[in-house]
């Protein structure tokens, strides 16, 4: 019998660095405050005042618990101490732990007493930043002290620029006091693997400690998977234990798959013994089979899951929550259901992060979405050849592995974030971006571990320079902070973008109220700004970038319009972003670009305001969100202005299934009015793609690109629509080839809001709408800032119950009310 019993009352107190060597120093009148835990310090004092330096300061949680009432031994499970920590039970240190990312099961039966007290002492950081250290080959602005290289911390929070300067310290992961009456489970992994004729094998390793060494006679272990029995055989340990390594065949399993791709089909598996006469479950999950390989042809990466070549698709995620790095289940679900209804099937845990917790990795097995999993190291030159440095690392890389590669989601491992291009940039030689712990020792503990998933040394690397766009696995900022358009050469060059396409995103109206309390904040004030993300040590930042695209698709100036017209410069810059990455991503999906992966860079925000996310700091999808949406699906068509060569028109089925549908292809003329439109029915086997110009479709040279300006430009929007045959709208995809207009239109929109547990809001409008964006004060809703053909029908639902909505449109004059 295994109890698992959660510590639930806490209290943490600070000293002046080093002025408390033991529990029993800290003066008893010392102030205690009430915290959570897992959790930080800075959660706990975001409600107790402003913050201070945090790092200056040891920070000592405590807490009391009784002797356990069952068990012969009593383990505590720290599953992660941020950074520097000593651990006490009842006034003996039991732990001196230098690593976050470290978890440790610490046997304290013979330090227990009848009451107990636990005590962790989180030791200042500041003082050891600030010693002397030898230096690095190459430095980083990503970080505010280079001495970081050294610890084995989150950047998050160290980062100017990009978060604000909330630093991981205290318990941020569980901590149990766990009982054993018979045996101990000292180490237990199931994980699977699948060969190129797609036949499965599950590894099985297992190693159990008994208490009293008699019950290790022949202990009798069964594997069960969907309910069908694998006897398997363990191996005594002198002292008392035994183990199992095996591996058992499995012949065509169901496969697991990305969900744009198949069904991310799970199997139950259970491990039972009989110990003692009684049969006990040992352990029991879920278990995905996939393969997944990396091919590099011509230099263009792209992965394939079950031997089937996919486009990866999504986007780089960031921490739910700064202060607590933590997430409800509910949270994850939330925010990783919106990442799938989006179309993504790629999530990137990137090396400035945090590894993630077991939750969400369980709900992209669940919900089929595949995990790029960076070690967390980024940017700096870290000191592997350092021996007390690569014992911690070693530790950190063997747990992470061990509990990653569990998982069905898991895609690819990376070394670091950035750590190649940043000696490249900063003109050190190739032999100098070397590093044995990415290079070596990493890939060798992955083959260890029998893991045969992609591994990437560095993200970006390969090629001439790691940072060139147009050979192996890059990082796309062409469009975006360079100030590139979607047609400039090197977007249909990139082959396989691990980050891309940083862009400050607007939020919705109810963010901005909510952190602002205006609409259209001023955005001028440090308020505002704190908001906006940036390079550290650049003259710019990327409210810049996106008033610059702004510019150029609407023909404005900036900052004129943000002075006299704040409300259309916050519609404007709201479409000039979600209208660049759309654009990038249509041209990436499609056959004339070399792309086979792209992952947008950030998932959300982690602060309110205008940063990088699709998703804002509120968990609400912004516009971008939307724009990307209709860009990412497994089912969608396709438009790309070719210039001279007018438009590719392409539809696209990435699914199992034979699409059947209605395309619908309409020249809207710069009246609003029809200028011509062609229809027909469409079917398109699983997995295919289905090509065409867009003049050999009308028969006749149209110039809807206005590349030849053989006149005035006649057409304002060329737009693309897929129905089912109930008329419902699958995809929908719009360009504009040429100026644009703003609040000029004349027409109207009419509709109406059915309820049932959700509402569905259904829009007609009597001329061409560009963008209807749909707001509400308590819901978002599945599909917006979609255009309008006239007399088509549109429905949106909404995640909740409406009685009304508010409609605004990019071209029209006037605003709309729906009830």
């Amino acid at each position: 019998m295994v109890v698992n019993t959660d510590i639930t009352q806490w209290s943490l107190t600070k000293t002046t660095a080093n002025s408390a060597q033991t529990p029993a120093d800290i003066i008893p009148l010392q102030q205690w405050l009430a915290v959570p835990v897992p959790g930080t310090v800075a959660q706990a004092m975001g409600d107790a005042g402003p913050q201070e330096d945090l790092e200056q300061y040891d920070w000592w949680y405590t807490a009391q618990f009784p002797m356990p009432k069952t068990g012969k031994r009593t383990y505590l499970q720290c599953d992660g101490l941020a950074t520097l920590s000593e651990v006490w039970v009842n006034d003996q240190q039991v732990l001196y732990s230098q690593s976050m990312f470290e978890n440790h099961k610490l046997d304290i039966t013979d330090y227990l007493q009848t009451d107990n007290t636990l005590a962790i002492v989180f030791k200042a950081l500041a003082p050891h930043l600030a010693e002397r250290r030898a230096r690095p080959q190459w430095k980083t602005n990503l970080v505010d002290n280079q001495n970081l290289r050294w610890f084995r911390t989150s950047l998050l929070g160290r980062m100017p620029g990009w978060t604000p300067p909330i630093k991981a310290i205290g318990p941020w992961r569980d901590i149990s006091i766990v009982s054993v009456a018979k045996f101990d489970l000292v180490e237990c992994t199931v994980f699977s693997e699948v060969d190129e004729a797609l036949n499965g094998k599950v590894h099985v390793n297992l190693e159990l400690d008994f208490v009293d060494a008699k019950l290790a006679a022949d202990p009798q272990i069964q594997f069960l998977l969907d309910g069908k029995i694998y006897p398997i055989t363990a191996k005594p340990i002198k002292g008392g234990g035994a183990f199992i390594d095996t591996e058992i065949a499995i012949e065509q399993p169901q496969l697991w798959w990305p969900h744009t791709h198949g069904e991310p089909y799970l199997h139950a598996y259970k491990i039972t013994a009989i110990i003692d006469g009684e049969v006990t479950t040992l352990t029991e999950g879920k278990l995905g089979f996939k393969r997944v390989t990396a091919a590099n042809q011509t230099n263009q990466l792209a992965l394939e899951v079950n031997n089937n070549k996919i486009f990866c698709r999504g986007a780089c995620w960031a921490t739910p929550n700064i202060t607590s790095l933590n997430a409800s289940k509910q949270e994850y679900r939330h925010l990783l259901k919106l990442l799938v209804d989006a179309g993504a099937n790629m999530v990137r845990v990137g090396g400035t992060m945090v590894y993630e917790h077991n939750d969400f990795y369980a709900l992209c097995d669940e919900l089929g979405i595949l995990v790029w999993q960076d070690f967390m190291f980024a940017n700096m030159d870290y000191p592997f050849a350092d021996e007390d440095f690569s014992k911690l690392v070693a530790k950190e890389v063997r747990q992470q592995i061990t509990r990653l590669k569990q998982t069905a989601s898991i895609a690819v491992f990376c070394g670091n974030s950035e750590m190649q291009q940043q000696a490249a940039m900063m003109g050190m030689e190739q032999t100098q971006w070397a590093n044995a712990l990415f290079d070596t020792f990493i890939p060798q503990k992955l083959e260890e571990q029998q893991l045969t998933l992609p591994y990437f040394t560095s993200s970006p690397c390969e090629g001439g320079l790691p940072f060139h766009t147009d050979t192996g696995l890059t990082h796309y900022y062409g469009v975006g902070a360079y100030k590139l358009m979607p047609d400039h050469f090197t977007v249909r060059e990139v082959g396989f973008t691990s980050e891309c396409l940083g862009f400050s995103h607007i939020p919705v109206t109810a963010s901005l109220k909510q952190a602002f309390e205006s609409p259209y904040p001023a955005t001028h004030t440090p308020n505002w700004k704190a908001g906006i993300p940036r390079d550290n040590s650049a003259g710019w930042d990327f409210e810049d970038i996106r008033n610059f695209y702004l510019e150029k698709i609407f023909g404005v100036v900036a900052d004129t319009l943000r002075y006299s017209d704040p409300e259309t410069y916050f519609k404007l810059a709201t479409i000039a972003t979600a209208e660049m990455v759309s654009s990038v991503y249509s041209i990436w999906r499609t056959s004339v670009s070399n792309c086979n992966g792209a992952l947008a860079w950030f998932y959300q925000d982690i602060v309110a305001g205008a940063g990088w996310g699709m998703v804002d700091s509120f968990a609400r999808p912004k516009a971008a969100y939307y724009f990307l949406k209709r860009v990412w699906q497994p089912q969608q068509v396709l438009l790309i202005n070719n210039s001279l060569n007018g438009y590719t028109l392409e539809v696209q089925n990435e699914t199992a299934h034979t699409l059947q549908a209605q395309l619908n292809i309409v020249l809207v003329g710069l009246s609003d009015n029809i200028v011509a439109e062609h229809t027909q029915e469409i079917t398109l086997a699983a997995n295919s793609v289905d090509a065409h110009k867009l003049d050999t479709v009308f028969g006749r040279f149209m110039d809807a690109t206005h590349a030849y300006k053989f006149g005035r430009q006649t057409i304002y929007a060329v737009v693309a629509e897929l129905r089912n045959e109930s008329g419902e709208l699958i995809s929908q995809a719009v360009s504009f080839p040429g100026c644009r207009r703003i609040n000029t239109g004349v027409g109207e929109i009419t509709g109406s809001i059915t309820s049932d547990n959700e509402s569905t809001v259904t829009l007609t409008s009597s001329v061409f709408v560009e963008y209807a964006c749909l707001e509400s004060k308590t819901t978002q809703f599945s599909d917006n800032y979609t255009c309008m053909l006239p007399g088509k029908t549109y429905s949106f639902k909404a995640c909740e119950q409406i009685k009304s909505v508010h409609v605004s449109t990019l071209n029209l004059q006037k605003e709309f009310r729906v009830t």
